[in-house]
């Protein structure tokens, strides 16, 4: 599949300045169908594959027009969630903290919201998330914030699924003030496809 989407790039890129870039026929008949919950999907010609009924394969916005044809891989996930105030918040403190932990020069950024559920506690909030999230063009050094509109998702950049669990404490009766805490990360490969069953957040 990477060496597929190498040629796929490299197809895309000798194109140029070319008004559109066709996809080989060969590509297109060989890619996988059906894909389940959290598969890699799309990309340039939808080398990637489709999704399962009642999946859609969302996506970064196209790279245009500096490499037209050329997609970043999605993930196939439900129906965009409507999340509530509360819930978009953590996930942007989710990728906060998974930044805090990394060691890569780019700030990642979420792309795509997977699953999300929350539990409710009599002194917090724990929300688990599957989120994909992609490198930025902001750099990783805590001057910027996931949710910072002038932090793009990278061209070409990789995407990667992460299964986050955070903690929302709000400070009531301790000393400290209202902040999250991450309690666990996995990061999940893209190419196991298994079956969730999201449960939209309510507020």
């Amino acid at each position: 599949m990477a060496l597929r989407a190498a040629r796929l790039l490299l197809l895309a890129t000798s194109a140029l300045p070319a008004a559109a870039f066709v996809c080989p026929p060969e590509t297109l008949q060989a890619a996988p169908a059906n894909l389940q919950a959290g598969a890699k999907c799309g990309g340039t010609c939808n080398a990637h594959g489709s999704c399962a009924a009642g999946l859609e394969c969302q996506q970064p916005p196209p790279h245009q027009p500096l490499l037209l044809g050329v997609q970043s891989a999605g993930v196939c996930a439900p129906p965009k969630l409507a999340l509530g105030q509360e819930a978009t918040r953590a996930a942007s403190e989710a990728v906060r903290l998974l930044n805090a932990q990394s060691n890569s020069i780019w700030m990642l950024v979420p792309t795509v919201v997977v699953s999300a559920e929350e539990e409710r506690q009599n002194d917090g909030t724990n929300y688990k998330l599957q989120l994909q999230v992609m490198p930025s063009t902001c750099r990783n050094d805590g001057k910027h914030a996931p949710d910072d509109h002038a932090c793009k998702p990278q061209m070409l950049g990789e995407p990667q699924l992460y299964d986050l669990t955070v903690r929302f404490t709000d400070g009531k009766g301790e000393s400290s003030k209202p902040h999250f805490v991450m309690l666990k990360q996995s990061l999940v490969r893209q190419d196991e496809t298994r079956q969730l069953d999201p449960v939209p957040l309510t507020m």
